[in-house]
């Protein structure tokens, strides 16, 4: 019923907007989802590489940083913060990054994990570039 009383007050042109909206957004999910599988893990604090490893060896590594030590685990190819020094360890509820491009970041400790890989059909992919 509540339906039936929305599209009756909808003109043709919101219609096409709303199907568009759809149809971008099932597209926008498709895009998303290719993204290169990751290869290789690099791990710096303050800006600097403290440790780079493959994606696809598990292993368990503690990172000191300025709040202390940091345990990173590389495990399923995917890599995640496992325990943090840090006040509140946001950190540790990160989604574990397995793709290209992806990121863990401890801020209070200045540690940026990132997972690198090849690009996608040989060409590079940029979120931004400045020069």
């Amino acid at each position: 019923m509540v339906l039936k009383a929305i599209v009756g007050r909808t003109t043709p042109g919101d219609r096409c907007l709303v199907a568009a909206l759809l149809i971008l957004g099932c597209v926008m999910l498709l895009v998303v989802g290719r993204s290169a599988p990751g290869t290789r893990v690099v791990i710096r604090v303050d800006d600097k590489v403290v440790y780079t490893a493959p994606l696809n060896d598990e292993r368990h590594v503690d990172i000191p940083g300025p709040l202390g030590s940091t345990r990173v685990g590389i495990v399923n190819g995917a890599v995640a913060v496992e325990q943090a020094s840090c006040p509140q360890r946001i950190c540790m509820g990160m989604t574990p990054a397995s793709k290209a491009g992806d990121m863990v970041a401890c801020v209070p400790n200045r540690l940026l994990i990132v997972v690198e890989g090849n690009p996608v059909n040989g060409e590079e992919r940029y979120d931004l570039l400045s020069r």
